[in-house]
């Protein structure tokens, strides 16, 4: 897979261009929240093969665009988080790099 398709500024074009109709917003917010450069690369490795939510974060769910659309807040729990940890409520801007902030 490129991982190129997984830069946040194409993930944040691809949030904004979808924004009016709010398609693929569920589909995009996991590749926004876990982007790496597009230079990185993966180690096949056990540990990273088999690493779960608590590594990573898990999928966001409630999300929500403001009424003015400056931004998209949702519920998550972030990579380190014990497997039973509850959800918070985060909130992102559809900008190139921004980074979900904890409300």
């Amino acid at each position: 897979m490129d991982m190129a398709l997984f830069c946040p500024s194409r993930v944040m074009a691809r949030l904004s261009r979808n924004a009016a109709t709010g398609l693929g917003l569920v589909a995009l917010l996991p590749a926004l929240l876990t982007a790496q450069p597009a230079a990185a690369t993966f180690d096949l490795s056990i540990p990273n093969i088999m690493r779960g939510p608590e590594h990573y974060g898990r999928e966001p769910s409630q999300v929500r665009w403001t009424a003015d659309g400056r931004w998209l807040y949702f519920r998550w729990a972030e990579a380190e988080s014990a497997w039973d940890a509850p959800t918070s409520w985060y909130r992102v801007r559809p900008e190139p790099d921004a980074q979900p902030e904890k409300v």
